[in-house]
């Protein structure tokens, strides 16, 4: 039996690649570093990432470190992670855009998700999902 990743919603807990694939990239994009006693210290949070880097190239390499991380916690080596992390306006280097896609290969199949974070003064301003990213 495959492993399974839980959600916040009806759903419960979600088996499929394609759901799995987008419950543990959500996850990662919404959880906080410190929500867990038991755990603290373990959780990936992009968040928390974000809180502690400001620099956008150390950002860009430690969120591939730990997204990379939490998607092979699922998928093992069959994940591909990308990430990058720009400065839309250079008058404005607060503002970043953090762009992650995953592929995850089952098979002979691949699945694409991705993300794109907008940030402002370090706090998530907006999220959009990315097709075939």
């Amino acid at each position: 039996m495959g492993t399974f990743v839980p959600t916040m919603s009806s759903k419960g807990w979600v088996n499929t690649v394609a759901e799995k694939a987008d419950e543990a990239l959500s996850n990662f994009i919404s959880s906080n570093y410190s929500q867990s006693v038991l755990f603290y210290g373990k959780i990936h949070s992009l968040p928390y990432l974000i809180a502690r880097y400001k620099d956008a190239n150390a950002l860009q390499s430690e969120t591939t470190t730990m997204l990379t991380s939490r998607m092979r916690a699922y998928f093992g080596e069959r994940v591909g992670v990308t990430v990058t992390v720009t400065v839309p306006d250079p008058e404005r280097p607060a503002e970043l855009t953090i762009r992650m896609s995953c592929i995850v290969r089952e098979g002979n199949r691949e699945y694409s998700i991705g993300r794109e974070v907008r940030t402002i003064e370090s706090r998530i301003d907006a999220i959009r999902k990315i097709i075939n990213g």
